[in-house]
């Protein structure tokens, strides 16, 4: 999920200047964080737990954000 989210956000979102899907992963970022995290979340297919997900959100999207162009500006906030 992760690695498709990057793909999504690096090749398509980032080339039309609009984040759906980004947007759509915060906003479930934001719920499941005020649900408790299973301790063997993704346990097979990657690193269990919520961090690989918080990696995400620093690597990806914090660090690259003031980079990104955004086709509005409103949605760019300083």
């Amino acid at each position: 999920m992760i690695a498709l989210c990057q793909l999504e956000v690096e090749e398509v979102e980032s080339r039309n200047e609009e984040y759906p899907m980004l947007l759509a992963f915060l906003d479930l970022m934001m719920t499941l964080i005020d649900c408790p995290t299973p301790a063997k979340l993704g346990a097979g297919f990657r690193v269990p737990g919520f961090e690989p997900y918080l990696d995400f959100l620093r690597d990806s999207v914090l660090l690259k954000f003031a980079s990104r162009a955004y086709k509005r500006p409103a949605d760019k906030v300083n």
